[in-house]
Parts: structure tokens; sequence; C-alpha cells
């Protein structure tokens, strides 16, 4: 009887020691973009009125991009290279996904917006050209990617996939 009643409790408190757990572990996920800060050394100034150029590097991805910000819209337009951790050990992409991130004064994320995207591709470098509406009080802008790389194996089967990100949001 005391058996029974023992095992009740720690079944209970094994279930709300797991609960604490799962619970705890979902708070770094977030959903909203708009609910975190871009990191100083990850933004792009926004200057109107003056084509701008550089280059904008991932681990996997470099962008090397130009902007023509004028008023509330943004002609981006660049390439998109791979890098050679992804051409030396995989046979494709799978696909891959390219976006903008607007920020404020203060790097609160304000909007994110969608650049380019491709599927099943080899690692030519991929070109954009986008006009893209800049959200109010925005300051600075920068890129955030994911995609998965594939590689088919030998004849013998052994394939083997990866996915990858930069997603620069705190």
């Amino acid at each position: 009887m005391m058996t029974a009643k023992w095992f009740g409790i720690s079944r209970r408190l094994f279930y709300v020691i797991l609960s604490a757990f799962l619970l705890a572990g979902c708070q770094g996920i977030r959903l909203d973009p708009r609910s975190g800060t871009v990191p100083e050394e990850e933004r792009i100034r926004i200057v109107t009125g003056e084509d701008r150029t550089g280059t904008w590097a991932g681990r996997e991805i470099a962008i090397d991009y130009s902007y023509l910000a004028d008023g509330n819209e943004m002609a981006l337009s660049g390439k998109m290279n791979f890098a050679d951790l992804l051409t030396y050990n995989y046979s494709y992409i799978e696909y891959v996904y390219l976006a903008v991130i607007f920020a404020d004064v203060e790097g609160r994320v304000l909007d994110m917006t969608g650049v380019t995207s491709d599927r099943s591709i080899y690692f030519d470098p991929i070109s954009f050209n986008r006009r893209i509406r800049i959200p109010l009080n925005a300051a600075y802008f920068t890129f955030t990617y994911r995609g998965e790389a594939y590689d088919g194996g030998s004849s013998g089967g052994d394939s083997s996939t990866t996915y990858f990100w930069k997603y620069p949001i705190r």
C-alpha cells in the first residue's frame, strides 16, 4: 500500500520536473523575430540617396551587395556566393533562402523581407535584384539565410545532408 502511494507521488513529480525542463527549453526560441535585436557587428547602416556597396559574410554564404535607399524603398542587388565549406563537401544545394532584416537605431528588429530563394541548384553564385519597402524608423539592415546542402554519396548509398543557417537576432 505504501509503495503504490510513493509510486503515484514520484510519477507526478517526474511529470512536473519534465514539464519544467520542456518549458525552460522553449525560452530560447523566438517565433516572432521582432522580439529580438540585431548585434552591432551585424548591422549595415541605411544611407539614403547614394549607392552603397559592401560584403556581408556568414560561415556558409558571402554576399556582395549594393543598395540605393530612397525614401521608404531600397533597390537591393547582389550576388550570393557559397563558401568552400559547402562546395568541397556537398554535391548541390537542396534549397536556400535569403532575407533582409531591418532594425531601428537601437538594433530592435522591425521587419524581415525575403530577397531570393532557390531549390536543387549547384554552387554557382545566385544573383538577386529587388525593390524592398523600408519599414518606418529603420536605421539598419542585415542578412539572414537558411538552407540545406546534399551529397548524393557513392553508388553504395552513403548520402549526407547538412542544414545551414545564420540568424543574427538575439
